[in-house]
């Protein structure tokens, strides 16, 4: 499976607070991108904890006999991360207020499950459309879900960065499961908000759509970084369908 994985300080923050792991094995299809909350190295170390965690917990495609399985390791797996930071968070006042976002993709047979917490996103890119397939969880997509505010305004609103749900910030994490059934070609974009809130999905869907794997990641990272690089910026982005077999 051909993908691209890019991590970038951006151009204002002085640490990376993001945290990845993309497989480079065909029998263990994980990806994981995740955003540190708390600054300095306290998000560093929450995105962290929570991508070692996960990537422990989750097994080997031939020990899955169903994406049922998969689901039950992904909440399970994303609960005791969310145990294990809040657990350092209370135990070193210097830790606290700490967080996660976290979105995970997993490859089984034609489909795709992911699960997220936080703003980080999933996306499906074919030549037709972009599809965003995780949603968000933040005080801006609430107020959009309850129609006080339109979707352009909640690219430029005031609160747009503050997130409802993240890893170690309470004990209960509401995760979210979806199943996706990609297509004959399909890339697979994993982000953190770094790329979301800079790239628009429609610059987003030209540059995927017109140019190679090797070339988008370069052209996603430096568009990013012109249109500002406030924040960490990461990505993962992967070929589904037949793009395996070339």
């Amino acid at each position: 499976m051909n993908y691209k994985a890019v991590t970038h300080v951006g151009l204002v923050r002085k640490n990376n607070e993001d945290s990845f792991f993309a497989s480079e094995n065909p029998d263990f299809p994980l990806f994981i991108i995740a955003d540190g909350i708390g600054g300095e190295n306290f998000g560093e170390l929450a995105s962290s904890i929570t991508v070692d965690v996960i990537k422990r917990k989750v097994k080997n495609l031939k020990d899955y006999s169903s994406i049922n399985d998969i689901e039950k390791d992904f909440i399970d797996a994303i609960s005791e991360a969310n145990k294990e930071v809040l657990k350092r968070s209370l135990e070193d006042e210097n830790y606290s207020g700490m967080g996660s976002t976290v979105t995970v993709a997993y490859v089984y047979n034609d489909s795709i499950l992911f699960a997220n917490a936080g703003d980080s996103r999933a996306y499906a890119i074919n030549n037709k459309e972009i599809i965003q397939l995780t949603e968000d969880d933040s005080v801006v997509n609430d107020l959009y879900k309850m129609g006080e505010i339109t979707k352009e305004e909640t690219k430029n609103h005031p609160r747009r960065n503050i997130i409802t749900n993240a890893v170690g910030t309470e004990e209960n994490i509401d995760i979210s499961l979806v199943q996706y059934n990609y297509g004959s070609q399909e890339y697979i974009l994993l982000c953190t908000d770094g790329l979301s809130d800079l790239v628009s999905d429609e610059r987003i869907f030209e540059i995927v759509n017109e140019n190679p794997l090797d070339e988008i990641s370069i052209l996603l990272l430096d568009e990013a970084l012109k249109n500002g690089g406030n924040d960490n910026i990461s990505f993962i982005i992967f070929e589904v369908g037949d793009y395996n077999d070339r």
